[in-house]
């Protein structure tokens, strides 16, 4: 997921919030669960009950298409998003883009339009942008 809808709390009751919920999760964290019960069942343990939803499959790259997808997300789930937003143990709700940087890099900089910020505004959804190293490509050697 090149973008992704996260909420969550302290006390947030994420299997009530979800059992009449029109968002489907792609991924769901339990306080006093294994942060990663498949890769790491030892591991870290989740402080807080969360959910993420996949807003869009874009490239991480693809910063018009996350905004697109994103706004499209937030227009269909309007009502969803409010009731999340005032949904009791709720702490917040962030809308995180992920975007690549390309090394090396001095300054880099994602303008997001003012629709988009207002509606986030309006739904009381946090700006998150995670920014990743850009995957170094393959050199392939020449057939001789």
């Amino acid at each position: 997921m090149s973008c992704t809808l996260r909420a969550g709390g302290l006390n947030f009751d994420v299997d009530s919030f979800l059992a009449t919920s029109s968002l489907t999760p792609c991924a769901i964290f339990r306080r006093g669960e294994p942060k990663f019960p498949v890769s790491n069942p030892k591991g870290r343990i989740c402080e807080t009950s969360s959910f993420n939803v996949g807003v869009s499959d874009a490239e991480f790259g693809d910063e018009k298409s996350q905004t697109h997808d994103a706004l499209l997300f937030l227009e269909k789930h309007e009502n969803e998003l409010k009731r999340l937003a005032e949904f009791p143990g709720n702490e917040g709700t962030q809308l995180d883009f992920a975007i690549y940087v390309e090394p090396p890099v001095f300054a880099q900089s994602y303008c997001l339009p003012p629709n988009l910020l207002l509606q986030m505004g309006r739904l009381g959804i946090e700006l998150c942008i995670s920014c990743y190293a850009a995957p170094e490509e393959e050199s392939h050697p020449t057939p001789a």
